[in-house]
């Protein structure tokens, strides 16, 4: 609940406030605080001995997001956090999964402002040695790209960022346990490119956004995916905003030929009513960005 919380509040298109989404972000923190440990893990429930080395990280993306959004966190909160983050960060693993984990940490740790070259490069050494083949096209690529990146080691960054792309997993790849599937894969995928690689997103076609949308219309979601997907879109609204502005248009084509421009409201996501009576609509768009476009009808 906190994650869409967060991206939404300054969202009123889709019907949010800071008023509506603060009550919910602050019930999140409340019981973050009732879940920490005293190493400053996470649990995933009530009792905060048995703690979740994913969900602390997760928890800890949650506060450093807050924060940068504006969010009063409590400060011993997130500090104790960040501690048990950089111990999660470097520690020796076994498996891709646990490196992935590690990328995650360090991501999280260099948006805080932690200075994690050292262990950047440990996660990296170790990947390129046991998983050649595999690694780059895994999601713990982008976190170390967009790392990199924060860390103005420019070259490193992107050479990594170049070779992210979405739809490169399959259903097959699905480790629930590890909390990874293709569409947690692809929306931190896009979020991390739309945030810290602008100039790469606009190599990214409109089928390929798509792509990660797809799961979504099917239903084949859960909270973690949808929380992730809904950063992402909302990082790649931020930077549709920052683009050159374009101009969104709707024209209803009547039966006898005649054209009937429609009077959009000026917002990122306008939404408005069609005459039942039209024969087409023509949908244009002149941003640099692919537009999308939804008709319902009842």
């Amino acid at each position: 609940q906190g994650m869409p919380a967060l991206a939404l509040r300054n969202r009123a298109e889709f019907g949010y406030t800071s008023a509506t989404a603060d009550p919910s972000i602050a019930k999140v923190l409340d019981a973050l605080r009732s879940r920490q440990g005293e190493s400053g893990a996470f649990a995933q429930w009530q009792n905060p001995n048995q703690t979740s080395d994913f969900s602390s990280v997760y928890a800890t993306h949650f506060l450093v997001e807050a924060k940068e959004r504006g969010i009063a966190v409590p400060g011993d909160l997130l500090k104790r956090a960040i501690e048990y983050t950089t111990e999660l960060a470097g520690r020796e693993t076994e498996n891709l999964e646990g490196e992935r984990l590690r990328a995650y940490a360090v991501y999280v740790l260099t948006r805080s402002g932690v200075v994690t070259s050292q262990y950047l490069t440990s996660v990296q050494k170790s990947v390129e040695g046991s998983y050649e083949g595999k690694w780059k096209n895994d999601v713990l690529a982008a976190y170390l790209a967009a790392s990199y990146k924060l860390l103005k080691q420019e070259r490193k960054a992107q050479q990594l960022a170049k070779e992210l792309k979405l739809g490169v997993l399959t259903d097959a790849d699905t480790d629930y346990a590890n909390y990874y599937d293709p569409l947690i894969r692809d929306s931190v995928v896009l979020y991390i490119l739309a945030r810290h690689f602008p100039d790469r997103l606009a190599k990214l076609d409109g089928d390929a956004v798509l792509s990660l949308v797809g799961p979504i219309g099917k239903g084949t979601y859960n909270t973690l995916s949808s929380a992730y997907t809904i950063l992402a879109l909302d990082a790649l609204a931020q930077l549709a905003s920052e683009q050159p502005s374009g101009q969104l248009s709707i024209t209803e084509l009547l039966d006898n030929g005649q054209k009937r421009p429609v009077v959009l409201p000026a917002n990122l996501v306008p939404s408005v009513k069609f005459a039942p009576d039209i024969s087409k609509l023509l949908i244009g768009s002149t941003g640099p960005l692919r537009a999308f476009y939804q008709t319902t009808q009842s």
